[in-house]
């Protein structure tokens, strides 16, 4: 599990919360650091914050998605814009979308089910 958002206590909660539902977590503090993360250590679900500085959630899953060594890796998207980001979530070919604030029971289903999912 890789946890990229710019904003430390944000990725401080999410990462408290996977590892009590018993996931091996890693985190980047924004987009270029999420993709060599991503590529280094090839989890099996990227959680990408939608909006941040130097590279957004949107554009560094792109990368990761255009990427033969990242293609097969679930993202999925949160994102405080809320339905109004849904497209460009979609765009961006994440797997799975939520809307911040997300719930940490939300957040371990959908992981578990992204996690469960065959890969590309």
């Amino acid at each position: 599990m890789l946890i990229v958002d710019d904003n430390a206590d944000s990725r401080e909660m999410y990462s408290e919360c996977l590892a009590l539902a018993g996931m091996h977590v890693a985190t980047a503090e924004d987009g270029d650091v999420g993709v060599l993360k991503a590529i280094e250590w090839n989890p099996d679900v990227v959680v990408m914050d939608f909006s941040m500085p130097k590279v957004a959630g949107d554009q560094a899953t792109r990368t990761l998605k255009k990427d033969p060594r990242t293609k097969h890796i679930a993202v999925l998207i949160l994102t405080a814009h809320g339905e109004q980001a849904r497209e460009a979530v979609k765009a961006a070919g994440a797997d799975a979308f939520c809307a911040k604030p997300c719930g940490p029971q939300e957040l371990v289903e959908v992981i578990k089910r992204l996690a469960a999912q065959p890969s590309v």
